[in-house]
């Protein structure tokens, strides 16, 4: 496959610990970071060129000089960069068919089994005029894309009678200035051209990672997160072809997440099998792996010409 067009920048924002924390994995945090996130964060710059990366502590300090008790603040980034909001939307891409995934083909729904995108738009509702003081309202979100799901948000507080004055993103690659007349604000405001992920996607089964995907069955809705890096195709259509670095980068993720899943396991006494989290549960269905470890699992999917499509089709 040719290498996409590229471009000046990579750009990954770490928020590891944000996702990985809401997990409650009883683990000393400092041991993560000597034995995965360092090593790992640094042999990242051999893969991907131009290659910058953001702490989470540092993101977090841009948001905050902007963003104050001004405005009434509305995220819909589950408050892992926008942490200061009056009201958190529980809302993320999602795919509603496993033919679909990689595809790319995904809209915005509510997070794992939430409350309807209306539904929530009302209490908002009802939040705002019981808290704001008439405070303006600021949309918030990690990055812009199109702006296609902006404009969906807006349409839908606009229909609820919450009028936004201001959006605010982290990252806004395409120089998009504005959703439906109201001006976008750049946060981080990086110069030329680039692409960007969160840290978070790389790590099989952690909190909020993967691409998430909700199955509508017989016993209810299930949802489970792909990894980005389960094979080549994925990384290419979803995060960046890289050309040949595709296959480095995935080799390096695969690593990684073995360790990282080894020392879960050597600090928790446990043995975890893909039932047992709930980002890949469903995974394990569809590979009839269910009750296969976590480690034994990803060693057996790493091989190069691994392709997810293969179990699907």
């Amino acid at each position: 496959m040719k290498e996409d067009s590229p471009r000046e920048k990579f750009i990954i924002l770490n928020d590891f610990y944000d996702s990985f924390c809401k997990m409650n994995i009883k683990i000393d945090l400092k041991i993560i970071d000597e034995n995965i996130l360092n090593p790992f964060r640094e042999e990242l710059k051999n893969i991907i060129p131009n290659l910058v990366q953001y702490d989470l502590t540092t993101i977090r300090s841009i948001v905050n000089k902007e963003i104050d008790a001004r405005y009434y603040i509305i995220t819909m980034d589950d408050m892992t960069y926008f942490e200061n909001c009056d009201f958190s939307f529980d809302i993320t891409r999602t795919a509603y068919k496993i033919s679909e995934i990689v595809s790319g083909k995904n809209y915005k729904g509510p997070r794992g089994t939430g409350k309807q995108m209306i539904a929530q738009a009302d209490e908002l509702y009802l939040h705002y005029i019981k808290h704001s003081s008439g405070k303006p309202i600021v949309l918030c979100d990690d990055g812009v894309g199109t702006g296609g799901s902006l404009k969906s948000m807006v349409s839908l507080l606009k229909q609820q009678r919450i009028p936004v004055s201001k959006i605010f993103v982290l990252l806004n690659p395409n120089k998009i200035p504005n959703v439906k007349k109201i001006d976008i604000v750049d946060l981080m405001n990086i110069k030329g051209s680039y692409n960007w992920l969160s840290e978070r996607d790389l790590f099989w089964g952690i909190h909020r990672s993967g691409i998430t995907c909700m199955i509508t069955g017989d016993t209810g809705k299930t949802i489970f997160g792909l990894p980005y890096t389960i094979d080549d195709e994925t990384i290419n259509k979803r995060i960046h072809n890289f050309g040949d670095g595709t296959k480095k980068l995935r080799k390096l993720c695969i690593k990684y997440n073995i360790k990282l899943w080894e020392l879960i396991k050597s600090h928790t006494k446990k043995n975890i099998m893909i039932k047992d989290i709930e980002r890949l549960g469903y995974l394990g269905h569809i590979f009839n792996e269910s009750n296969t470890d976590i480690v034994e699992f990803i060693n057996k999917v790493k091989k190069e010409d691994f392709n997810f499509n293969d179990y699907i089709s």
